[in-house]
């Protein structure tokens, strides 16, 4: 699942913006140290601030996949009802079949419905191993649902 190249594209958009990001950052900065009136000329005719590339539903799809170790993908957090399309989408445009959702917060039911109504079928419940970052500490079991896309 590492080597996935709908991911590695999302990778190489967001490098390419960490590098717009920081010669943006690097030109205000070089303003800012040449004092006010260059800092003023920076702001009114200085370059355009680089856009964040992805939408917030492939880039929770992308941190997802980025942070994840596992077979099958834990989503432990969150989607908005705008971003669930892109997450869906960029989940299966990756190749994932199935993952599994542990966060219980009080969108979990919104967000339940908004998979469903993007294609997934709710496949039953589920446990998932609870574990670091890093898959080196277990903590025990977590709840969860398991989707298919």
């Amino acid at each position: 699942m590492r080597d996935n190249q709908t991911m590695n594209e999302l990778t190489k958009k967001l490098n390419e913006y960490e590098r717009q990001k920081k010669a943006y950052d690097d030109s205000k900065e070089e303003a800012r140290k040449q004092g006010h009136e260059a800092l003023m000329e920076w702001y009114d005719n200085g370059p355009d601030k680089p856009e964040y590339p992805l939408t917030g539903g492939q880039a929770k799809a992308w941190s997802l996949w980025y942070w994840n170790e596992r077979e099958e993908m834990n989503f432990d957090d969150f989607v908005w009802e705008s971003e669930a399309k892109d997450f869906i989408d960029t989940l299966r445009a990756a190749g994932v079949k199935t993952f599994t959702v542990t966060n219980s917060s009080t969108a979990l039911m919104e967000n339940m419905h908004w998979f469903q109504q993007n294609g997934c079928t709710l496949m039953g419940l589920c446990e998932v191993e609870e574990t670091d970052e890093w898959n080196r500490k277990h903590y025990g079991n977590k709840m969860g649902v398991r989707f298919a896309l």
